[in-house]
């Protein structure tokens, strides 16, 4: 209870009011003059207590903030009071009696509930970091009273912020959460940093870390989704792929089947004593064929299971790229296409097989997929130790989202089972793992269907030495063309 008497408003208090002036006041204001105790207040109390002393009724405040100076500072503080009206011998008001509670701590902590509650309710709608920052800054502007500012840092910045007087660092370490993150408070300097306020700051970084725990959760669970979609997809696709692949295996097994049956029916009807060699020539193709076939799928289980191995010699590099062609020749034949090659003569390291083996597929497929009386060039070019090996048609081209897939097993085009064409999907596959084994790459470009495409091989640190300068020009051969 505090007591205000006189024209003086000369001031009388009981020891319960003694704790309310902190460190400062008391005993100096005992007896002093209202008005030169609390000038930092009296255009707020002031006011109060002459309308009491003119009305002589009595006024009720409740959570009252009436900022005093204490403990050497300005300090918030909030009252609930009364005041009334106290009169002399002449039946006048004389004073004014103060009854009041100070209700700070109550205040803060319904202040401080609320802002943790309006903060927890916008993180939640909260769906990036940049969210998060944003909804830490707001949270500031709404509860000026409590925080002047906050910024969100990792926590090896917030280091930098250590030891400022009006700053308060928080780090999610110290509260046994995220480990890489701080919360920097500036803080009011009209309040004491007591525990209830610190335990505000601690719950206020625990509430950000929780979201961002639950943004980074829920990262992780989409990636693993989107890991978990393609991989299904990829299974699916490999699935599909390998059905039709079998049932393009069972198309290219058949066809030499059929021709070599027809032959040895023929070759029982004439018996002994006719001639067969036409018949025995078709089955030697179709089995030449089949062995083709079953070849490439055993180079495939080789190499998937590491057992192929490199058998390098130092040979003419025109050797082994002729030997590509005459493998090829059948099929540039057979579709009347015209052959450019273009081939140095320098010696090469290397597997001169499995070399002859990747050319040749490449120039059966320029041959397979350009329409007949096409153009399919080999071309070789050679950069100190590296070689660069070229096949290029003006055939079916490839389609452009089939060429980032082209080099892997089973995949082709998309042609029907009754298109000619052959292949098993495997030939580009064993080609690009064939080059790789030789330490070199290959590539593939088309500007589109019906565009022609381009087949490249570098082999690096591969030449010996050159034996002869190039022929001006290069060679070139040819298939018979076509008739007109």
């Amino acid at each position: 209870m505090f007591l205000w008497w006189g024209e003086q408003l000369t001031q009388i208090y009981n020891d319960a009011y003694v704790p309310c002036f902190g460190e400062g006041k008391h005993p100096a204001a005992l007896g002093q003059a209202g008005r030169h105790c609390w000038p930092e207040i009296w255009h707020i109390i002031g006011p109060q207590i002459e309308a009491v002393r003119h009305g002589g009724e009595a006024r009720w405040y409740a959570d009252n903030l009436v900022p005093i100076w204490r403990n050497g500072h300005i300090e918030d503080v909030f009252w609930s009071y009364t005041y009334t009206p106290v009169f002399d011998e002449q039946d006048q008001v004389g004073g004014v009696l103060v009854v009041c509670t100070e209700t700070t701590a109550q205040v803060l902590a319904e202040r401080r509930r609320h802002a943790l509650d309006l903060l927890a309710r916008r993180l939640l709608g909260c769906r990036s970091d940049d969210d998060v920052h944003a909804a830490v800054t707001q949270a500031a502007t709404d509860n000026p009273g409590d925080l002047l500012d906050v910024t969100l840092l990792s926590g090896a910045a917030a280091d930098a912020f250590r030891g400022s007087p009006d700053l308060v660092v928080i780090r999610a370490a110290e509260l046994q959460l995220c480990d890489q993150l701080a919360l920097v408070f500036k803080v009011s300097p009209r309040l004491r940093m007591d525990s209830a306020y610190r335990q505000f700051l601690e719950q206020f970084t625990a509430t950000v870390c929780a979201t961002l725990s639950r943004l980074q959760s829920d990262r992780a669970l989409s990636h693993a989704m989107a890991e978990s979609e393609r991989l299904n997809s990829d299974l699916n696709l490999s699935s599909r792929i390998k059905d039709e692949f079998l049932a393009m295996l069972g198309h290219e097994l058949r066809n030499p089947l059929a021709p070599i049956v027809t032959a040895l029916k023929l070759m029982k009807l004439r018996g002994q004593s006719g001639d067969t060699g036409q018949e025995q020539a078709v089955i030697q193709r179709q089995v030449d064929h089949l062995v083709r076939l079953v070849d490439d799928l055993l180079d495939v289980s080789r190499i998937a299971s590491g057992k192929v191995e490199l058998r390098k010699d130092t040979v003419p590099l025109a050797d082994v790229l002729n030997k590509a062609i005459e493998m090829a020749s059948p099929l540039l034949e057979q579709r009347q296409h015209r052959l450019l090659v273009d081939v140095p003569t320098v010696r090469w390291h290397g597997d001169p097989a499995r070399l002859a083996q990747v050319v040749s597929n490449l120039l059966s497929n320029a041959a397979r997929y350009t329409p007949a009386g096409g153009h399919v060039t080999l071309a070789t070019r050679i950069k100190g130790g590296t070689v660069q090996i070229q096949v290029t048609d003006d055939g079916n081209g490839i389609p452009p989202q089939l060429l980032p897939h082209i080099f892997d097993l089973f995949v082709q085009g998309n042609r029907l089972l009754d298109r000619a064409k052959g292949g098993l999907g495997i030939g580009l596959a064993l080609v690009r793992n064939l080059v790789q084994m030789h330490g070199g790459e290959v590539s593939a470009y088309s500007a589109g269907e019906g565009r022609g495409s381009t087949f490249t091989i570098t082999l690096p640190d591969s030449v010996v030495a050159e034996s002869a300068a190039p022929a001006a020009g290069g060679n070139a051969a040819a298939a018979p063309p076509a008739a007109p």
